[in-house]
């Protein structure tokens, strides 16, 4: 899969301008931005978008059933997991929350939307992922959250994240597009 990425200074929702292009954006199609002014999450809940985070969605047309497609919403977390794992300092507890959470030390440092939709003529849904990871500050908020760079042996910037996540998302991605569950995606 090529990634075409599309960067912008602000949008309202990555996510709501990708599904609302589906139609010209073809697989692997990137919409990353500095700030999202409406951004959301799971159930419709505010996503706050501060300065110096990474928040994107990725498009991806798998050609495979609904049912299946909610597994993408976990090789994502896999995928920023692989990404952040090096960047931690010793003693930094990675875990995953499911369906859509990667914690550091207990505390929520990103979340991922996974969308469908289906557009006429396609046997199959398109899939819209988003991703926002909390890379230099963390938002106000009564549930526990923290930002990469506290727990970092240095500072990362969105753009090298960008990256180390879409690699890892390939790896996974293709894997289990080629075999699914009997593949074992947990294998990088």
């Amino acid at each position: 899969m090529q990634f075409d990425i599309q960067h912008m200074a602000a949008l309202p929702s990555t996510n709501r301008y990708a599904k609302e292009r589906l139609h010209l954006l073809p697989e692997g199609s990137v919409i990353w931005v500095d700030r999202q002014t409406d951004g959301y999450g799971r159930r419709g809940d505010a996503w706050e978008s501060l300065p110096n985070n990474l928040m994107f969605s990725l498009v991806l047309w798998p050609d495979k059933p609904l049912p299946q497609l909610v597994q993408l919403s976990f090789m994502a977390s896999l995928a920023v997991g692989t990404a952040l794992a090096p960047l931690l300092r010793s003693g930094v507890v990675l875990s995953y929350k499911w369906p859509n959470d990667v914690l550091l030390n207990g505390q929520k440092v990103c979340g991922i939307l996974l969308e469908t939709e289906t557009l006429t003529g396609k046997p199959y849904p398109a899939v819209v992922l988003g991703i926002g990871i909390n890379v230099e500050s963390a938002p106000r908020i009564i549930k526990p959250v923290t930002a990469l760079n506290i727990h970092a042996k240095k500072d990362s910037t969105p753009e090298s994240l960008l990256a180390a996540v879409l690699e890892a998302f390939q790896c996974l991605y293709e894997r289990w597009k080629e075999g699914g569950q009997e593949k074992n995606i947990l294998k990088l």
